[in-house]
């Protein structure tokens, strides 16, 4: 019987190997990166292929790890849609998070991308109705 990896095992193993083939660690590979001035994905994927002869899908992984240890800290879920549903908003709040947990898990089933919309509608007075892959969810606000 053949035990699956992971893709966490999957990824790990990915930087393990580009890291023994090309004889730096993931953070020699940071430092290159931030040297060269580089921001854009494609640009950093073509310098390290270009100048140190990494296979694309090494470059890629690197130029993505770069990315992500560089990234800022994110928020706490939900942070911003606290922010956004505030004063007359407020009864909305219950509706966006209900419709980001539905994002998240109900089209897979339906083929789509985890996470994409099906379809959508956002009224700001009277009724609101949000619909995401056939969930409809409404929140009343009064007219002001």
């Amino acid at each position: 019987m053949t035990i699956m990896a992971t893709p966490e095992e999957g990824l790990a193993a990915q930087i393990r190997n580009i890291e023994q083939r090309y004889g730096k660690s993931m953070s020699d590979w940071f430092a290159v990166i931030a040297a060269s001035g580089l921001a854009k994905h494609t640009e950093v994927v073509s310098m390290l292929k270009a100048e140190h002869g990494l296979a694309h899908g090494a470059a890629h992984r690197v130029s993505l790890l770069s990315r992500q240890a560089s990234a800022p800290a994110t928020a706490p879920a939900g942070a911003a849609t606290d922010d956004l549903y505030t004063g007359k908003k407020a009864p909305l709040r219950v509706a966006a998070r209900g419709l980001h947990e539905r994002r998240m898990t109900s089209n897979a089933g339906r083929g789509a991308r985890p996470g994409s919309f099906t379809s959508s509608h956002l009224t700001l007075q009277g009724v609101t109705s949000i619909s995401s892959g056939g969930n409809i969810l409404s929140a009343w606000t009064p007219a002001r």
